[in-house]
């Protein structure tokens, strides 16, 4: 075959795997609330909730009232945002369609944008699953590695900061070992004991939390 005519055959290959490559994760909605909509760049509906991930190119839609913060991989920074806006997911952070501009904060200590994304993997347990995908089972060194993370991390973040207990058990849940879990499942409900979104995750994870 001629190079002429090898080219269409090499252009729609290149076509086909970059249609193929689904769209990075951008950040992870730490907390939400009121009337929130989302649409991804692809023009699908799907509906955010705490501890999913969102995708570059998502699009949140916020009603009067509403509240969601996102913590964002790349920059490692948390944005407030309140309704009534809409705002587009960008890996550096939101871009502002419609309403107020979201106040932003730095996610201090987080070690790693890996380590960040990981935490975003509690969207698959039980009936949080949302938008997750096959992650790799990690080994004794990567999870020693993580708990190193862990600990560089919570020197830094703020006390009340579940994010890096989020990291922790994203990142061991495919171990399917209670045991690895628990404590950070319990350093989580001790830091936002009252908070629905937690409490609802700990049982789901076979942690009852306490009594109010």
């Amino acid at each position: 075959m001629s190079l002429l005519r090898l080219l269409p055959v090499l252009f729609m290959a290149l076509l086909q795997s970059a249609q193929a490559q689904p769209t990075a994760y951008a950040g992870l909605i730490d907390r939400i609330s009121g009337q929130v909509t989302a649409r991804s760049a692809s023009g699908n509906t799907f509906q955010p909730a705490a501890f999913s991930r969102v995708r570059d190119g998502d699009e949140l839609n916020l009603g009067a009232g509403a509240e969601v913060q996102v913590v964002y991989f790349e920059g490692r920074k948390r944005e407030s945002w309140q309704g009534p806006a809409r705002f587009r997911v960008k890996a550096a952070g939101g871009e502002p369609l419609s309403g107020k501009v979201a106040a932003s904060s730095e996610v201090k200590g987080a070690p790693t944008r890996v380590a960040l994304a990981a935490a975003g993997n509690v969207q698959r347990i039980g009936g949080l699953t949302l938008r997750g995908g096959p992650t790799k089972i990690p080994d004794d060194e990567a999870v020693a590695r993580a708990r190193a993370d862990y600990v560089e991390w919570i020197k830094t973040a703020d006390p009340a900061d579940i994010l890096p207990e989020l990291y922790m058990i994203g990142f061991l849940q495919e171990r399917r070992d209670p045991d690895l879990l628990i404590p950070y499942v319990e350093t989580m409900l001790k830091k936002q004991p009252d908070r629905p979104e937690v409490r609802a995750l700990a049982e789901k994870l076979g942690v009852p939390p306490p009594a109010r």
